[in-house]
């Protein structure tokens, strides 16, 4: 588990191969618009916390693969009440 948080580059380490999971809060539309085109092109998949297309920016959840997108989804479930 890796907690410092360098915003492009920790998602570019997803594309890379080199993390699995990236997890971030308050995204604004900014932060994550230019990454999603290179994540999607990596394989990886971008959403919110709440499986909402990630264009809307906000709670983001970004995973290398659909099995560990859902069980992160599922993790952070708790956190959307």
């Amino acid at each position: 588990m890796q907690f410092p948080c360098f915003d492009a580059l920790t998602y570019a380490q997803l594309a890379e191969g080199r993390v699995d999971v990236v997890v971030q809060c308050a995204n604004k539309i900014w932060d994550i618009h230019p990454l999603i085109p290179i994540i999607n092109a990596a394989g990886g998949i971008v959403t919110t916390w709440d499986n909402e297309d990630a264009v809307i920016a906000g709670n983001i959840v970004v995973s290398n693969n659909r099995s560990n997108h859902n069980k992160i989804l599922k993790l952070l479930r708790p956190a959307l009440k």
